[in-house]
């Protein structure tokens, strides 16, 4: 993974700039999720060669060797952001609070809030990602509503599945 992203990272896993943000954001709203950055998720992958010395550090709780991705895609499949779980972090939000994005994030280094968006009168600043139903309630991450009750929730839900699939798509999970 070292290799991959010293040779490949600056130019296959980049930041978004300035205008690729604008043209992000644009999308997302025309696709009716306004200040929707991307799609945000963990991919869990089978090591079937991890070395028997370092197989206790990768053992997932279904006792298969594995490591953990976090990623954010977007609807052409393509990866802006992508992190490996180090060794014993197993699970998504493990991961999730040992990655760049997030400390990047929680630290007010990302993401830049020079796009205001308007969602039912309220103008924000802060985007947000999709992310899926176990992800930790944090206001940068945008997961369904778990029980929805009104016509809006129910339609919001399925909005927010349609991005959610771009990180499925990318990654083949189901």
């Amino acid at each position: 993974m070292e290799f991959i992203i010293e040779r490949w990272g600056s130019t296959y896993v980049p930041w978004p700039n300035q205008e690729e943000r604008k043209s992000i954001m644009e999308r997302n709203k025309e696709r009716g999720m306004p200040g929707c950055m991307r799609s945000l998720d963990c991919y869990h992958w089978e090591w079937h060669q991890c070395p028997t010395g370092m197989a206790g550090a990768y053992q997932s709780r279904k006792g298969k060797r594995g490591i953990v991705m976090e990623a954010v895609c977007d609807e052409d499949l393509w990866v802006w952001h992508l992190f490996v779980g180090v060794p014993g972090s197993l699970n998504d939000i493990s991961v999730m609070h040992q990655s760049p994005l997030y400390l990047d994030v929680t630290g007010g280094r990302w993401p830049p809030r020079n796009h205001p968006y308007t969602i039912k009168g309220t103008t924000r600043l802060f985007p947000y990602y999709v992310v899926d139903s176990i992800s930790p309630r944090f206001s940068f991450l945008i997961s369904p509503h778990p029980k929805p009750s009104a016509e809006e929730q129910t339609t919001f839900n399925r909005l927010q599945e349609a991005r959610r699939k771009d990180f499925k798509g990318c990654f083949g999970s189901s």
